[in-house]
C-alpha cells in the first residue's frame, strides 16, 4: 500500500508543472516597433529564441485563444517585427522555475541568452540591455512584462 501512495504522490507531483512567459504588452492604440537580439549558445537550453508569438489582449492579460500573424524580419540571432495596438508578444518562456535576476543560475543548463531589445513608440525608443533587464520587465502573475499603456 505504500508503494502505491508513494508512487501516485510521484505521478502527482512530476505533472504539475507551470510557465513564467516574458512578455511585451502592448495596451496602447497604437502600433509599436520591437527590435530583439538574443545570444545562441549551443551548450545551453536558450530562454529566448526566434519563435515570438503574438496574441490579442483581454484587458491587460494575454488571450491566449487569439493568436495573431505578424511579419517577422529575421537575421542570425535577431528579429524586428510591429507589435499591433491591444496585444502581447511573447519572446521567452521558463519552464518550472521562477525567474529572479538574469544573473541566476538555471536548472537543466537554462540560459538567459537576452541581449538587447529596442522598444519604438510615440515617438521614442527604449533600449533595453541584460543589465538593466530588471529595470524594465517586471513579474505580474505569470509573467515578466513590460506594460505599455
Amino acid at each position: 500500500m505504500r508503494f502505491f501512495v508513494a508512487l501516485v504522490s510521484l505521478a502527482f507531483l512530476s505533472s504539475c508543472s507551470y510557465n513564467e512567459y516574458f512578455v511585451v504588452i502592448n495596451n496602447s492604440n497604437q502600433a509599436i516597433s520591437i527590435s530583439f537580439t538574443y545570444e545562441i549558445d549551443s551548450t545551453a537550453i536558450e530562454i529566448f529564441d526566434n519563435r515570438p508569438d503574438v496574441y490579442s489582449l483581454n484587458e491587460e492579460n494575454i488571450n491566449w485563444s487569439d493568436k495573431k500573424e505578424v511579419k517577422l524580419k529575421e537575421s542570425w540571432n535577431a528579429y524586428e517585427l510591429t507589435l499591433p495596438a491591444k496585444s502581447g508578444l511573447v519572446f521567452g518562456n521558463l519552464s518550472n522555475e521562477h525567474f529572479e535576476s538574469v544573473d541566476q543560475e538555471f536548472i537543466n543548463m537554462r540560459k538567459f541568452n537576452f541581449i538587447e531589445m529596442k522598444i519604438g513608440f510615440a515617438g521614442t525608443e527604449t533600449i533595453v540591455l541584460k543589465e538593466t533587464f530588471s529595470d524594465f520587465f517586471k513579474k505580474e502573475g505569470g509573467y515578466i512584462q513590460y506594460l505599455i499603456n
